[in-house]
């Protein structure tokens, strides 16, 4: 595993840290993340990472990480057909053509999280 996925998570709690300071929660007790599966990051290199991390932060010391695995798609611009993809392709699933534009697959953001 790279350390990428720990720069991610990261930067994932500190973008939670910031919105349950503002809100007053002391502590995290679960975080939503939306992960597409194009987004160059598997789900359980995210959670090692966080697992690696989350112990260390009194914050985040009991806080569940969900991660949310979104399908991805692709927009043919010769057919305007838009395909549900398992993995990258690169003609359209359906006549063959292109060039083809990423619509959903992309996405790595925290939906939402829960504390007190």
């Amino acid at each position: 595993m790279a350390v990428h996925e720990f720069g991610i998570v990261q930067r994932l709690m500190d973008t939670v840290r910031r919105k349950a300071e503002e809100s007053g929660v002391e502590r995290v007790k679960r975080i939503r993340v939306v992960l597409g599966k194009l987004a160059e990051v598997s789900a359980e290199s995210l959670n090692f990472a966080y697992t690696s991390l989350a112990p260390h932060d009194k914050m985040f010391s009991e806080a569940e990480l969900d991660i949310d695995e979104r399908d991805a798609a692709v927009r043919c611009k010769a057919c305007g057909a838009e395909t549900a993809i398992a993995e990258p392709v690169a003609t359209c699933p359906r006549c063959g053509g292109g060039p083809l534009e990423v619509t959903r697959g992309r996405e790595l953001f925290v939906d939402f999280f829960e504390g007190e």
